[in-house]
């Protein structure tokens, strides 16, 4: 009997997860009219605690995504926020390859084309290690008080824009670009990537972690 009690509540849980899936897979299907494949781990997790198996919400969530960053840049932004980057560009912005107004953190591209961006949502903050690999890694703050959050170029449509639904609150994104020294000078051909980090932290200043230094 509690065998079928319990297969019961994982088949009813299973229902759930898949409708909260399909409900936001409209949000994470399309970037404007560029279909792209997004990836994202279960919203609950199963985990055998003393021979129980008990259902618990899975906060760390993973997204691969194409945005056109046109005018050489993509965002991330609040629902709810103005998103207005125009005044926040200068040599200095450009040299960290971040800038940031309320509610939206503006993200300098190697590109202005199509270019490949993943997206982890996290419980807790990385370690800072690892990052070898990475030419450029910076650090910046949003408040997400809308609970849904927004990544998208300057040219996207904002109702079609891809948007991920978090906690509502203050997160610390840890941005890091690789393959900046990729791009070849006659045309908008390169291998630049790049891969947000997200995770729940008050308000801190931007800070760089690792410069990149153009050649």
């Amino acid at each position: 009997m509690w065998m079928r009690s319990c297969k019961a509540h994982k088949e009813l849980y299973n229902q759930i997860d898949q409708s909260i899936k399909e409900t936001h897979s409209h949000e994470i299907s399309e970037i404007g009219a560029i279909p792209i494949a997004a990836r994202s781990q279960s919203f609950f997790d199963w985990v055998n605690r003393g021979g129980k198996t008990t259902m618990i919400f899975s906060s760390h969530r993973s997204y691969e995504l194409r945005l056109f960053a046109d005018y050489f840049h993509f965002y991330l932004q609040d629902e709810e926020a103005d998103g207005d980057l125009s005044e926040s560009w200068d040599r200095h912005t450009l040299t960290i390859r971040v800038a940031v107004v309320p509610g939206t953190i503006g993200v300098v591209t190697a590109r202005s084309t199509e270019v490949p961006v993943s997206v982890s949502i996290l419980e807790n903050a990385p370690e800072v290690e690892g990052l070898t690999g990475w030419d450029h890694v910076a650090e910046a703050s949003i408040d997400v008080p809308s609970g849904t959050l927004i990544i998208a170029g300057p040219a996207d449509y904002l109702p079609d824009a891809t948007r991920i639904a978090v906690v509502p609150g203050a997160y610390r994104a840890r941005i890091c670009y690789g393959g900046l020294d990729t791009l070849r000078e006659k045309d908008l051909r390169g291998d630049d990537h790049y891969h947000v980090l997200l995770w729940p932290q008050a308000y801190n200043p931007i800070s760089v972690i690792k410069q990149y230094q153009d050649a």
